[in-house]
């Protein structure tokens, strides 16, 4: 099956800066995949060349095979929310709506039905310039899910929103991938890419990382990755394994995280210091501190 969306070796220069290299990806049907990465990190660069907004230097991007620019019908195929591609502000939003309908040959009908959708019905007949920003975002989403679209690509979708719509728009885009559409969702929010992603792609010019959330967090840290042990007595666990060699990484109430150790030694270490082994895992580790790895970034804040 042709994959939903797929990017194909994108570069995008700018002058002698890099925005983007070498992006390689795919986007498949039935999963929303969240599309991470801090700021200035090229997510929505290559959305706007997706969208076909912005030429490549190289490289291409395709929505079901092709080209934005060539698909039949394209609101009814894709539903494209660019952060700033905002309605006018003179109009109101049933105005914007009706309008991108009409454009779209969309029946009329159908504004009601994403008004609903995106919970504005209340403030349809308000211009658009008295909406907040909370509001213009659901305006945009609004306009994207007009033409029932198979591939939504939304970029920061929920900047602005309270915790309520937070919750309503995870529960809508859970929704449309459970009914087979695509999702690509832009964001630099951990925990919005972590609840509501199925599979994330990290971005930082080039990609740095494409898997599931539990992957993610499971990565190896090193060829002897550290792995955690729970006992009946940690404070004797942790000075033998230290006697024989390895190396205590630190000693928690949820156990010894110890490094340079496989499972063989540290079961063999625990019946020779007579303790009772009641976990043996590899840690879940912190996925703020995971990013900021793979990021390399080590300032507080850089991925705000």
């Amino acid at each position: 099956m042709t994959a939903a969306i797929s990017f194909s070796g994108l570069t995008k220069r700018y002058g002698a800066r890099t925005a983007i290299e070498d992006v390689t990806f795919s986007v498949p049907f039935g999963e929303v995949t969240g599309f991470f990465g801090p700021d200035g990190a090229g997510k929505t660069t290559c959305l706007r060349i997706l969208a076909g907004l912005v030429a490549p230097d190289r490289g291409t991007a395709t929505v079901l095979g092709r080209p934005f620019a060539e698909l039949p019908g394209p609101a009814r195929q894709v539903g494209v929310a660019l952060d700033g591609a905002g309605a006018h502000p003179g109009h109101t939003g049933r105005q914007h709506l009706l309008m991108a309908a009409a454009e779209a040959d969309i029946p009329a009908r159908r504004v009601d039905e994403v008004l609903a959708v995106t919970d504005i019905e209340g403030v349809a007949e308000r211009k658009v310039g008295t909406y907040s920003p909370c509001t213009r975002r659901r305006l945009g989403l609004a306009t994207a899910l007009l033409g029932d679209p198979r591939v939504l690509v939304l970029d920061e979708p929920a900047g602005g929103l309270d915790p309520q719509g937070v919750r309503r728009l995870r529960t809508l885009l859970r929704r449309l991938a459970d009914q087979g559409r695509a999702v690509l969702l832009s964001s630099r929010a951990l925990t919005e890419v972590e609840r509501t992603s199925d599979r994330l792609i990290v971005l930082r010019r080039r990609v740095l990382f494409t898997g599931s959330v539990e992957v993610l967090r499971h990565r190896p840290r090193s060829a002897g990755g550290a792995l955690r042990v729970r006992t009946s007595d940690d404070a004797r666990m942790a000075a033998g394994l230290a006697s024989f060699g390895s190396d205590i990484r630190s000693e928690t109430a949820h156990g010894v995280l110890v490094q340079g150790a496989d499972a063989k030694t540290i079961l063999a270490t625990a019946t020779a210091v007579g303790v009772e082994v009641h976990e043996l895992a590899e840690p879940v580790v912190d996925l703020e501190e995971e990013f900021r790895r793979l990021l390399g970034d080590t300032a507080p804040g850089s991925l705000r």
